[in-house]
């Protein structure tokens, strides 16, 4: 249904009856967090004056948050030890 073919009617909302356009802050900053966007950016973006606000409140730990940097710290360690075997 296009609106336009229906302007004087009301559309149902499909949006849950408790839901507040507040609550897109969190997943906004949970998805930069979940992309690799560093904390202190977030920080500016979500106009946060402390940064513990931004990782206390609106971060939410998630498992590909987990397992990106459990491969980031694996990856490190890779390269250090091929480092080092070449010296």
């Amino acid at each position: 249904m296009k609106y336009s073919e229906y302007p004087n009617q009301i559309v149902e909302s499909t949006l849950a009856e408790d839901f507040q356009p507040y609550f897109l802050r969190h997943t906004f900053c949970t998805d930069c967090q979940a992309a690799g966007v560093p904390l202190n950016v977030a920080k500016e973006w979500m106009g946060h004056s402390d940064i513990s606000v931004t990782s206390k409140i609106y971060t939410h730990m998630v498992d590909e948050v987990f397992e990106q940097n459990r491969k980031r710290l694996a990856d490190y360690a890779n390269e250090k030890e091929e480092l080092s075997q070449m010296t």
